[in-house]
């Protein structure tokens, strides 16, 4: 049911990435300019782990603190992270620590530290299967620079195992991290 669940959950998230993209340089407009987040009613298109500003390496993507710079940098974060809440708040799943957790392959694996390989993980509530991840990764060298082979399907169940995890749907990525 679970695998059904995820299937029917991708045209919605896939629509809501589209009403995100369209609204992303509308929405900084809305941006509390104490808390630099979007209002509670705009929740689906902001992210729960960052102001509507990003996290460090955004900053470093995109300096600078006078208005034009502060409107880029928020309508790149809302593109970069289109419709973030409602992956979370809507489609995503209740896991918790007590669940029953299975993790197979090399949890290692990962776009960031060079290690290639596969890591499945399935998250059960009293026996019923919740939540599944299934994460890829095969580093290689395009041109002579390093980028990966990046593939994450189901939903996000990495990281702490008290939260909703974030609906993923399907991602691919075939150069990630490739620089012209």
């Amino acid at each position: 049911m679970v695998y059904l669940r995820w299937l029917l959950s991708m045209p919605l998230s896939y629509l809501m990435l589209l009403v995100g993209l369209i609204l992303a340089p509308v929405l900084p407009f809305f941006v509390d300019k104490e808390t630099h987040r979007l209002p509670k009613w705009l929740d689906w298109f902001a992210t729960d782990d960052n102001d509507a500003d990003g996290d460090e390496g955004h900053w470093q993507r995109w300096p600078g603190t006078d208005a034009w710079a502060t409107y880029k940098r928020r309508v790149a974060w809302m593109w970069r992270n289109t419709s973030y809440g409602f992956d979370i708040n809507v489609l995503g799943v209740e896991v918790r620590s007590s669940d029953s957790w299975e993790v197979t392959g090399d949890e290692n694996a990962s776009d960031t530290n060079g290690v290639s390989g596969t890591c499945r993980r399935r998250c059960r509530c009293d026996g019923k299967l919740i939540a599944f991840q299934l994460y890829y990764i095969k580093h290689y060298r395009l041109l002579g620079r390093p980028c990966c082979v990046r593939i994450n399907v189901g939903w996000k169940l990495w990281g702490s195992r008290d939260k909703k995890a974030q609906y993923v749907g399907i991602y691919l990525n075939p150069v990630k991290g490739w620089k012209l």
